[in-house]
């Protein structure tokens, strides 16, 4: 096969793929996407040690150095949204009677990742090398709103007077070039570095229905690029234990972006007030946060038969920051995963695992989710899938409050706080072909 083809498939997904959606609180941030196989998906996202191929140049790149041969790895995932969101009822004793739900929105997403190794290569010293594609920050969003006149007075009542709406579109993506060396038998070291790329956009807007100008809000971060290290390791213990870790430093994003927030409808995200103008500034810099992980894997028995992997990823989220409008407030978060695996005698194995991941903005809002899958092989090729499911429970202030629209805001505050529930559905399939 020749070099190029590799990098030159990586660029054209690049160009021509998206991502997968997240939720309202990802907004301006991005969600960060999972960039293993399907097999990692299903355990808990537990990657430092289960993804023991190409794409583990953005996990534990120290992994390639255990790959004795070259392999391509292709992973296709779709992610489902639901949300709700309901306003709180009292009765005239200030008692809470309930939540009313106003609006809901599904949305559907998808992305790929790709990656491409050499497995450990003798006449290079030993190393081995991979390159990978994989979207890393997701910032598609999609929310709708039927605003209804609430006056009691009005004919006809409860009448349709706007429509307002939320969109962001954009990722950031990102080219990984990793390499490995084996120490021994039982470690290894390992080295990546990513390009980081992409734009977004967010947009707020109301479209009235009597006809008059629409209301809009508008935001945008484009040519955003910027460059990350990650250093990582492996150590086996014996037959039975097994550590990887990995430190990804600080990525700054250099860029150009602009504004227009006249209506103060992005209340929601800390950008600057522009009045009836629009600011524009370029080569902008946005520092990412740097993050640690650590994983370890236990095998109840000697034979390889089933395992018990647990991790922890420490985030710097307090150190986001842009010049263009300063930082979101944000807190470190540490984001716990859980998984087991059990290969059948068939060699068909059940994978299961559990993941719990706090917001950066709010760490009292945490995300809980479920995951699952399995696997088969077969002439040399192995294909993966995962399921999981999440939830999302929190308050949060009406997005379009209702003094837009010539009703009274409700009072500050928690107890007139919106319930949002969100709940996500997402699959992970990918293939491996080791050569």
């Amino acid at each position: 096969m020749s070099r190029g083809v590799p990098i030159g498939i990586l660029l054209a997904l690049a160009i021509v793929t998206g991502a997968g959606g997240y939720t309202f609180l990802d907004l301006g941030l991005g969600g960060q996407v999972y960039t293993g196989s399907a097999r990692g998906s299903s355990m808990g996202e537990v990657g430092w040690l289960t993804e023991e191929n190409s794409l583990s140049t953005f996990i534990n790149p120290a992994t390639l150095g255990t790959i004795d041969s070259p392999d391509v790895t292709f992973a296709y995932q779709y992610d489902f949204l639901h949300e709700a969101r309901a306003f709180p009822a009292y009765d005239s004793f200030d008692a809470l009677l309930g939540y009313n739900v106003y609006a809901t929105n599904k949305n559907f997403y998808q992305n790929i990742a790709l990656g491409f190794s050499t497995g450990v290569l003798p006449r290079a010293l030993g190393l081995s090398f991979g390159i990978a594609y994989s979207p890393v920050y997701d910032l598609n969003y999609e929310y709708e709103e039927e605003v209804r006149d609430r006056s009691t007075s009005s004919q006809p009542a409860d009448e349709v007077i706007a429509n307002a709406y939320i969109f962001s579109d954009g990722t950031l993506k990102a080219v990984s070039f990793g390499v490995a060396r084996p120490l021994a038998e039982d470690a290894s070291l390992g080295v990546s570095l990513d390009y980081v790329f992409g734009s977004y956009d967010v947009i707020a807007r109301i479209a009235w229905a009597d006809n008059r100008p629409e209301t809009r809000d508008t935001y945008s971060a484009s040519n955003q690029s910027g460059v990350r290290l990650r250093f990582a390791g492996r150590i086996k213990a014996g037959n039975r234990l097994e550590f990887g870790f990995e430190g990804t430093t600080s990525c700054t994003m250099k860029g150009d972006f602009s504004a227009s927030t006249a209506n103060d409808l992005l209340w929601f995200l800390p950008v600057p007030e522009t009045g009836d103008t629009t600011l524009s500034y370029n080569d902008v810099e946005t520092k990412y946060p740097a993050s640690f992980g650590i994983g370890m894997r236990f095998r109840p028995r000697n034979e390889l038969i089933g395992l018990f992997e647990i991790g922890m990823e420490y985030t710097a989220w307090s150190d986001y920051e842009s010049d263009f409008y300063g930082n979101f407030g944000l807190e470190d978060i540490f984001t716990w995963h859980m998984g087991v695996e059990h290969v059948f005698y068939s060699g068909v194995p059940l994978r299961l695992g559990f993941l719990y991941s706090p917001s950066p903005k709010d760490k009292e809002t945490s995300k809980a989710t479920f995951t699952f899958g399995t696997g088969y092989s077969a002439y040399g090729w192995t294909a993966d899938f995962s399921g999981q499911i999440g939830w999302t429970k929190y308050r949060y202030p009406d997005v379009f409050d209702n003094e837009i629209f010539g009703v009274p805001s409700g009072e500050p505050g928690l107890r007139w706080r919106d319930e949002v529930n969100e709940t996500t559905f997402s699959g992970r399939l990918s293939f491996m072909r080791r050569f």
